[in-house]
């Protein structure tokens, strides 16, 4: 990841992580899962959802990219309502 360290910093504000189409298993990418603020809402958009530790509370959506970021895009938009 050119600019862990950026990468890490923005990780650690985010309210809303999303990572899309990894089985997390490519380092160090992967590991900016970790950073994630407790509060955050943490989504994963993939055809097969990776094994992951249950500290994340994570919001799964098993699908394409392209559909699985449409249907984030939706969850969102109903979520922020205003």
């Amino acid at each position: 990841v050119p600019m862990l360290e950026y990468a890490i910093e923005m990780v650690q504000k985010a309210a809303i992580f999303v990572v899309i189409g990894t089985s997390l298993q490519v380092y160090p990418a992967a590991g900016l899962i970790s950073y994630t603020p407790t509060e955050s809402s943490v989504y994963i958009i993939d055809k097969v959802i990776p094994k992951i530790s249950n500290k994340y509370k994570i919001n799964a959506i098993e699908s394409s990219a392209s559909a699985g970021v449409a249907q984030l895009s939706t969850i969102l938009r109903n979520q922020f309502k205003s």
